[in-house]
């Protein structure tokens, strides 16, 4: 062929090392402009007293998903000693064989109050809406679509600094 492409310049570069650079260019796919003027005209959800978060993603190790549930927790276990009361919650939106696992961790930790995990949703924007920020920290990602999303819906991103996570921020 003529060209490979590739959809960040992290995939180019671990292509690179397969085929030749000359015929690696990256074409970054988006959204299209009906989609960023939806989310554009999302309405931010009202104040209240819970800051809420949002991760979107396949339930697999790649995800890094227990690596935020721990994270998660101790940022509970320290919020509940702060003398200011400040009310958290995470939304997990996703399905993968790690699901029962996840639901077993949050039973250990006595969470189901602070962690909901909703499962597959083909439209996230409901959520995007009733979100503060969305978290997303996998190990590696070849572009990441919910970071795109967030982002052209004007929330906060908490995100891996690594392969392509680091191009998109």
């Amino acid at each position: 062929c003529d060209k490979v492409i590739c959809i960040s310049d992290s995939v180019k570069q671990y292509w690179n090392k397969y085929i030749n650079s000359k015929k690696l260019v990256t074409i970054y796919y988006g959204l299209s402009k009906e989609r960023i003027d939806y989310f554009n005209n999302l309405n931010s959800r009202q104040n209240d007293d819970e800051f809420r978060f949002l991760f979107v993603g396949r339930l697999v190790p790649q995800k890094n998903i227990f690596n935020l549930l721990n994270s998660f927790r101790i940022a509970l276990s320290i919020l509940e000693k702060s003398p200011k009361k400040i009310n958290i919650s995470l939304t997990i939106i996703g399905d993968g064989f790690l699901k029962k696992k996840i639901i077993n961790f949050i039973e250990i930790n006595n969470l189901e109050k602070k962690i909901f995990i909703i499962g597959y949703k083909k439209d996230i924007r409901p959520f995007l809406r009733n979100t503060d920020c969305l978290i997303h920290v996998a190990k590696y990602e070849g572009l990441g679509m919910i970071l795109l999303e967030a982002m052209a819906s004007r929330k906060s991103i908490i995100t891996s600094n690594t392969s392509a996570m680091k191009e998109i921020v």
